[in-house]
């Protein structure tokens, strides 16, 4: 139940899954309607071969389904379509135990009283293999010292990893079908997989055979020819054909799919004259004029259903994505917002602009001739998720929206090809810019390939020169707009979400903005600490190929909640009392977890992105503040270790896990004297062990490979940078020395420092 009025977690979890739900609906039913408007059928109001009594003009742009286009494609599906082919896999298993039985066999003979000319008839009569007599003495008599049957095994096994078929048992037709490469279905015990080969990478028995001596001669070069001549007979004599052609399956796949095709639509636009007066109406003109003037419109159900079907696995695909690669975005309620809206965009502009929505001399004489890819605007949205939510999130919106806005359209492969060029395009250029200039570049780079599109498409339709040269003039004009238009739209959207775009994390990386300038004031040895971190920390980023900039600004930010209570933690002290020698182990240690939620809540109030907020709440984890643990189990009674224990979360990036690492490898490094590479490397070894021992690391994404470069990293920054220290205690040594080490390795959980003072 709430409480004094305010709902609980759990409540607004339910209430945050209820709005994405319904959103999900809106969404879905909107683009079943836009994708839906054009399988209507209509009432008929003319005949064919009757003389039009008067000029009909079509009164809006309208789209209709061209029938000898509709054909073309489906012939053109029927022309690439693979045959389908079973695959036995009990053939080659077979060939292979054919194979044991025969140097069964030689090995039988070989030790036997018969002659070799004895042997041979036995051997042709039972196994009926065509291997010539000097081959097969060749066989038994060195089968043993070539290991004729290992090298057969091996041959065999190679030719069978694509499939054999037989020309033999294959029509000229289905050949001909083969141009484009073949479907091959493999059916086992528990499931049916398929796999397609090229047309070059079929395997013929009949080829096999031909070039079956060259095969071989190259696997074993070394051998003498007689042997070669052995080995190629006898892996010939045994192989069969494992695939076969499935004219059953081939035709019902094909009318499946010839089922799911959709219409070839066309355009026409407000203006056209589909019929002169006095002109004979033939069933072409008849078809448009009923596009025209229908009197009843109706939803073609079944085309409909399949739309619904398509949809409900599109979205099911893009959830399941969302939550698997960006579970960010299906967990914060204003990015999900966003991306629902950007969806929403990217298929309601060139739909606006293709259905009149604007004015008509926008639409008519500006807008309409131009193609989707250049009205669909799909850069800006990838511009501004690149910078905002990451490349997984843009690129998601670049094919999510590209598809939307071409099947609006009704638009073709090349138009979704150039959307997705310029969204890539983009994306690779914004995630590495570090001035907002830099917007206004990609902008024009999407606009160039755009432009190149459009001249493109032109050639390809005979278009007139001059209306390319104005169409890609407009091309490059929008991009343009575009680059202004997402730098205009990024400071909004980057205060909305709370997030940390380059441009603030170069601003809060200011050693002279207003909270750092604090903490040098209020707490300078921790603002010490932090600045030899970020150094540590963007190093390792760097190596590892994480963020370096946002693990320098999260390396400065960090400790701000020790500004509160600077004097409890031993790097500010500089000579004064240490407080926790006269106060319980557990007020220590609450005061020690503290600075955690203080930081959090400091960082709220100076509305830092979320991104830094992570580092403060992440930098420890969920590890335990042992010294003050230790001490209050010294004093007995009952001990509660969550007093102990940091509230986490444990790092969820590989730019905290880092950091954690680092605070750690850095207050422990303090207690190192006459420091060694080698020294060093077992300290930094250890601390490391000890975060994967605790399990710290498990939600970060790091990989062995980067605590590898991490670990390497880190024990250069200690050289480089080291000015005598106090010598590190091994681990027989730390109960008796951590004293008020804690403290100051509040940064590092666990690792121990000499007490002051």
């Amino acid at each position: 139940m709430a409480r004094n009025g305010i709902p609980h977690v759990g409540q607004r979890i339910d209430l945050f899954s209820a709005i994405k739900l319904a959103v999900l609906g809106i969404l879905f039913i909107v683009t079943l309607l836009m994708l839906s408007r054009g399988y209507m059928k209509q009432k008929v109001v003319f005949k064919a071969g009757e003389t039009a009594t008067e000029t009909i003009v079509a009164a809006k742009t309208i789209f209709y389904e061209n029938k000898r286009e509709t054909e073309k494609r489906r012939q053109m599906v029927v022309d690439t379509f693979r045959p389908i082919f079973q695959l036995d896999d009990s053939i080659a298993p077979a060939v292979q135990s054919n194979a044991v039985r025969v140097f069964e066999y030689l090995r039988g003979a070989e030790s036997g009283a018969a002659s070799i000319d004895a042997a041979y008839r036995t051997f042709t009569d039972a196994f009926g293999m065509a291997v010539s007599f000097e081959s097969f003495k060749n066989l038994i008599l060195y089968y043993k010292a070539n290991n004729y049957e290992a090298k057969v095994t091996a041959l065999i096994t190679k030719l069978y990893e694509k499939g054999i078929l037989a020309r033999t048992n294959l029509s000229d037709t289905t050949v001909i079908k083969m141009r484009n490469g073949v479907t091959v279905y493999k059916n086992t015990e528990h499931e049916t997989s398929t796999a397609t080969i090229e047309v070059d990478s079929i395997q013929f028995l009949e080829d096999i055979y031909r070039d079956l001596r060259t095969v071989v001669l190259e696997t074993y070069s070394f051998l003498p020819r007689d042997k070669i001549a052995a080995l190629t007979e006898l892996t010939g004599a045994l192989l069969k054909p494992d695939m076969r052609y499935d004219d059953v399956m081939t035709e019902r796949k094909l009318n499946e799919i010839l089922e799911r095709s959709r219409p070839a639509m066309s355009i026409f636009k407000k203006g056209y004259v589909v019929v002169n007066k006095g002109e004979i109406i033939t069933d072409e003109k008849l078809a448009l004029i009923n596009v025209l003037f229908k009197d009843v419109a109706f939803y073609n159900v079944r085309l409909v259903v399949l739309d619904i079907v398509y949809l409900a696995l599109f979205a099911a695909l893009s959830v399941l994505y969302l939550r698997r690669y960006i579970p960010g975005v299906t967990g914060n309620f204003k990015e999900f917002i966003l991306i629902a809206f950007e969806y929403l965009l990217s298929g309601f502009m060139p739909f606006i602009i293709h259905y009149s929505v604007l004015p008509e001399f926008i639409t008519r004489d500006i807008l309409a001739p131009l193609p989707v890819y250049v009205i669909a605007w799909i850069p800006v949205f990838t511009i501004i998720n690149t910078l905002l939510l990451g490349r997984r999130s843009a690129f998601f919106m670049a094919f999510v929206g590209s598809f939307f806005a071409v099947a609006v359209c009704y638009g073709s492969l090349f138009d979704l090809f150039i959307l997705i060029a310029a969204a890539t395009a983009t994306i690779l250029i914004v995630e590495n810019i570090t001035k907002r200039n830099d917007i206004l570049i990609a902008g024009a780079i999407a606009g160039g390939i755009l432009a190149l599109g459009v001249m493109v498409d032109g050639i390809r339709n005979e278009t007139v020169v001059l209306t390319i040269v104005i169409e890609a003039l407009i091309a490059l004009g929008v991009g343009a707009v575009m680059g202004v238009l997402a730098t205009g739209l990024l400071s909004a959207l980057e205060h909305f979400l709370g997030r940390a775009t380059v441009f603030r994390l170069l601003e809060l990386s200011d050693l002279n903005a207003p909270v750092l300038r604090r903490l040098q004031m209020q707490a300078p040895g921790t603002y010490h600490h932090s600045f030899i971190l970020s150094s540590m920390v963007e190093a390792a980023c760097g190596r590892i190929g994480a963020n370096a900039l946002l693990g320098r600004v999260g390396a400065y930010y960090h400790d701000i909640g020790k500004m509160e209570h600077p004097l409890y933690f031993i790097e500010n002290l500089t000579g004064k009392e240490n407080r926790h020698r006269n106060i319980k182990p557990s007020l220590s240690a609450s005061i020690i977890k503290s600075h955690v939620r203080l930081g959090v809540e400091m960082a709220e109030r100076e509305n830092l992105p979320k991104e830094i907020i992570a580092f403060i709440e992440e930098h420890h984890g969920t590890t335990c503040i042992k010294y003050f643990y230790n001490q209050s189990l010294k004093q007995g009674g009952n001990i509660d270790k969550d007093v102990f224990v940091y509230a986490g979360p444990k790092p969820q990036t590989r730019e905290s896990a880092v950091m954690m690492l680092a605070d750690s490898v850095e207050a422990a490094s303090r207690t190192v004297t006459n420091p060694t590479g080698t020294k060093i490397e077992e300290l930094v070894r250890s601390i490391i062990n000890e975060k994967m021992r605790e399990r710290e690391l498990e939600e970060s994404g790091l990989t062995l490979k980067d605590l590898a470069l991490i670990e390497d990293t880190f024990v250069n920054e200690i050289m480089t940078s080291f000015h005598g220290r106090i010598t590190y205690p091994d681990a027989s040594e730390i109960a008796q020395r951590e004293g008020d080490a804690a403290v100051a390795t509040a940064n590092a959980a666990t690792a121990p420092v000499k007490p002051a003072g």
